[in-house]
């Protein structure tokens, strides 16, 4: 196996980028599963609108989802095309470390949860592209066990918070929208 330090020029600039869109994608992973567990509020926590369709906001953390999953999947692509490039041109495997310098302590608890998140990325001429060591692989929609530090207070929070009691106030705010008007009724704590 070769390591990218006693490749071409060329081919090592081939292997820097297609690795980092390699941790690209499974950045991405980690930001579905960051969105499936932040984006799980109550519904009760949201007043309806009764101009707008009453399952909104769940369609829009879907959307959001879906598009994690969509940035995952394209990056992915464009990694193992690179890198599948890069080991035909030197005709030798590759093996090449990841670092995922990108994510912060908020995203860091989700990136094990990801399939493909590794120490290293690997691929070999007349492959099929990168070559992960096997993990659980997850479906799209599982939410996986997660652990988060205990010094990360924000984020260990989420999924904890105590709904305050309300009561219906008889102040009623109207809003504009592109539909009209929606009347926001104003709750206060009990």
């Amino acid at each position: 196996m070769t390591q990218p330090a006693t490749l071409r020029v060329e081919t090592r600039a081939l292997v820097a980028y297609g690795t980092e869109r390699y941790e690209d994608a499974v950045t991405c992973g980690a930001i579905r599963r960051f969105l499936g567990h932040v984006g799980a509020v109550p519904a009760g926590a949201w007043v309806p609108c009764p101009t707008s369709p009453p399952n909104l906001r769940q369609t829009a953390l879907d959307y959001r989802i879906d598009e994690a999953i969509a940035g995952r999947n394209e990056m992915e692509k464009i990694a193992d095309i690179l890198l599948q490039i890069a080991a035909d041109f030197e005709g030798t495997d590759i093996v090449n470390a990841t670092s995922f310098d990108v994510v912060n302590q908020d995203l860091a608890p989700y990136m094990p949860t990801v399939d493909g998140y590794d120490s290293q990325v690997r691929t070999r001429p007349g492959g099929a592209g990168i070559v992960t060591t096997p993990h659980n692989q997850h479906d799209p929609y599982e939410r996986p066990a997660l652990v988060i530090p205990p010094e990360n207070t924000r984020l260990a929070a989420v999924g904890h918070e105590v709904l305050p009691s309300t009561r219906l106030a008889t102040d009623r705010c109207p809003l504009p929208t592109n539909l009209g008007h929606c009347h926001l009724e104003l709750r206060s704590a009990a």
